[in-house]
């Protein structure tokens, strides 16, 4: 089931007021719901939740809506949990089975992007949150069998037909746009370089090329070629002088984070309205995830209903801990 969600706005002042808060000594961990008698523990919800809630709830109480927001986490995380017990269940019911070199070869990936193949700094970060190998194992196997059993059940069964893009290409068109763009420049010059810099510009010489010659940043081995970027993509201070540049032209030197920058903005492109056929490989994905997101709540709905779900929240007053 889609969860609500939580207030960001409200979330990120309570991670900044908690930064320096020492994290309180955890609580007897406990059971905080039941799902067809597979029991789900205080500490298995905890593992989904912001650690710095649980901080902000120890150290404000209930003050400037933090219970709220505590509570609005611990019941998307249990919620979610118990989602996917039902699917395991599920799977656990029928007669399809996950082939053990499977699961060998995507944990196999899992620790070659995470960690580079090294099993020993795997081994190092699961010493930091206490879990075995066979722990972590195991948790992703249960990824690789929901991930299955959606397949199975949802991503079969979605369908947009060319009709419904159409349709909504009409009812968004007028949004669906390029967003204008610059061609940009930037170089990192040391100061006693500027004015060489620039009279060497003016008389025609190429800017990557001169960024070559002088730029100090990793940037300038590319000739500070940004590409075609947004202004609102890049720092402000480089932002407003190239705003201020017909195209060709070169900035006065801008001052920022202790150091020179010339910027020249190359070209500009116009911001336009996509066609139906630019459109409609993006519209096309965007329905088909939310297609799939429908049905996997309604799929998971049939089995909440038909399950036997109880829940003991902890909304006590007592600080509470991962």
């Amino acid at each position: 089931m889609r969860r609500p969600p939580l207030r960001s706005a409200l979330l990120l002042a309570l991670a900044a007021s908690c930064l320096a808060v020492r994290a309180a000594e955890p609580i007897t961990d406990g059971l905080v719901a039941t799902v067809n008698g597979e029991q789900i523990l205080f500490s298995e919800v905890a593992e989904g939740m912001p650690p710095f809630l649980f901080e902000a709830r120890n150290r404000l109480g209930p003050a400037a809506g933090t219970e709220a927001v505590f509570r609005d986490a611990f019941t998307n995380a249990l919620r979610a949990l118990e989602d996917r017990r039902l699917v395991l269940q599920k799977y656990r019911e029928g007669d399809m089975r996950l082939p053990e070199h499977a699961i060998d070869r995507y944990t196999g990936e899992i620790l070659e992007s995470r960690f580079g193949g090294n099993l020993q700094a795997l081994q190092a970060d699961l010493a930091k949150s206490r879990k075995t190998y066979s722990e972590w194992r195991s948790g992703l196997e249960e990824q690789l069998i929901v991930n299955a059993m959606r397949h199975s059940f949802v991503d079969g069964n979605v369908h947009v037909s060319p009709n419904d893009i159409a349709q909504a290409y009409e009812a968004r068109k007028d949004e669906l746009r390029t967003d204008s763009a610059i061609r940009l420049f930037v170089a990192e010059v040391p100061e006693e370089s500027v004015a060489t810099f620039r009279g060497r510009f003016a008389a025609g010489e190429p800017f990557d090329a001169l960024a070559r010659e002088f730029a100090t940043d990793p940037l300038g081995s590319r000739g500070g070629d940004l590409g075609f970027v947004s202004p609102d993509d890049i720092a402000e201070p480089l932002a407003k002088a190239a705003s201020a540049l017909p195209d060709g032209g070169l900035s006065e030197p801008v001052a920022m984070g202790g150091a020179v920058y010339l910027v020249s903005r190359q070209a500009s492109r116009a911001g336009k309205q996509l066609t139906l056929a630019e459109a409609w490989d993006t519209l096309k994905k965007e329905m088909e995830n939310a297609r799939r997101e429908e049905l996997f709540d309604v799929w998971v709905g049939h089995l909440r209903a038909a399950a036997a779900i109880r829940e003991t929240l902890p909304w006590d007053d007592a600080p509470v801990a991962p």
